[in-house]
């Protein structure tokens, strides 16, 4: 008897397995395995008291809704939720399907339309809590990190009133301290994750900058391995400086971090660049003349240079338009220091670009280049007639 159980468990679960395996291969395969009436049988093993079916079932899971939200819709309304919940709840569930949970929860999470029903979210949130507060230690956590701190992401991508709810369920607290994580990916859903708190409202700008989220960008914008976490870092600045002056304080008051985004042009990936260029447009719109001042003194000029050589300035639009702006805004504010630009400016040969320019068939560009270069000569010229 005792066999003939283990033979029913082992068939079990090669059938689900390859029930899943052959869901996830196209979406007419999918709909087969739901046409076959094979959810009710996942859902059972969810709730089974055996590890490997449990597991078995999550895997089948996936393979129907990695199709997309239709098919995760199906699964929801089904009744998966529920026994994934109670799983992740379950002190007695095993680090292996606590992983498998996180991935399922991101998948429930996942983009397109129609997003994540909102009873599925205030249902899940709670176990994303439970995922978010393992204790770290091995890869297995920092793979559950990943998914549960992503899924919120997600959710937060799907409208406000879904941010309100992650950060009145005081997810920003339970999630900042990430930023310092060992493990790259866990930063960068981390700062994704915040990004998405801060994108579109600035209701809860300040909630997530009193977290100081700021103390920790350091970290992300140094990183050695990783430009995607360069690149979520720079768009949390341009979410903090766009809104309002007030902020743009808080970012000059954390020493080293405008001089960290202007390293950023160092690196050659074009989209790092176009997102450094957006931070210094809204500084240069926002900031004072000091603020401005400083980025002349730290190099802004020779960076923006490396930027420069990469477009191909045909139409004013886009990362063209934004490089003008951003030197145009610094020219009229830096005027004390454009000795300092013109000098950067001619050694990287940026004041070459800027009179090719102003020979551009896009009055615009013309127009811009031209006013940027009579700017700078001008002020250079009064500075030696003064001096």
């Amino acid at each position: 008897m005792g066999n003939e159980k283990i033979l029913s468990l082992e068939i079990k679960k090669e059938v689900t397995n390859a029930l899943g395996i052959f869901a996830n291969g196209t979406e007419k395969q999918a709909n087969m395995v739901i046409q076959y009436n094979a959810i009710p049988h996942f859902l059972d093993l969810l709730s089974s008291d055996k590890e490997e079916l449990q597991r078995a079932a999550i895997l089948a899971f996936m393979g129907i809704m990695g199709h997309g939200p239709k098919f995760r819709d199906y699964c929801i309304k089904s009744g998966l939720v529920e026994p994934l919940i109670n799983l992740v709840e379950d002190s007695e569930s095993s680090i292996d399907v606590l992983y498998d949970c996180a991935v399922m929860m991101y998948y429930i999470c996942q983009e397109g339309k129609p997003i994540v029903p909102h009873e599925t979210v205030v249902k899940i949130l709670p176990a994303l809590k439970t995922l978010i507060e393992l204790k770290s230690g091995n890869e297995k956590i920092d793979g559950i990190l990943i998914s549960a701190i992503g899924s919120l992401g997600f959710i937060e991508k799907s409208g406000f009133n879904r941010i309100r709810l992650i950060v009145e369920k005081n997810f920003v607290e339970k999630i900042v301290p990430f930023l310092q994580h060992p493990h790259s990916d866990v930063q960068k859903m981390t700062i994704f994750a915040l990004n998405k708190i801060m994108d579109g409202n600035s209701t809860y700008h300040q909630h997530v900058l009193d977290r100081d989220v700021l103390k920790n960008l350091h970290i992300l914008l140094s990183h050695s391995s990783d430009d995607d976490i360069i690149k979520e870092a720079l768009e949390f600045l341009i979410h903090v400086i766009a809104p309002n002056n007030t902020h743009i304080n808080d970012v000059f008051k954390e020493q080293n971090l405008m001089p960290l985004v202007i390293k950023a042009f160092d690196i050659k990936k074009l989209q790092i660049q176009i997102t450094a260029t957006e931070v210094i447009l809204v500084t240069s719109v926002r900031g004072t003349i000091e603020q401005i001042e400083y980025l002349i003194e730290n190099g802004i000029a020779a960076a923006i240079c490396k930027h420069m050589k990469v477009l191909r300035f045909e139409s004013f639009e886009g990362s063209e338009e934004n490089v003008l702006n951003a030197l145009l805004h610094i020219v009229k504010k830096g005027k004390e220091k454009l000795t300092i630009m013109f000098n950067e400016l001619e050694k990287c040969g940026g004041i070459d670009i800027l009179e090719e320019l102003k020979k551009s068939n896009d009055f615009n560009i013309r127009f811009m280049s031209g006013n940027i270069v009579n700017a700078i000569l001008s002020a250079v010229t009064k500075n030696h007639m003064e001096l």
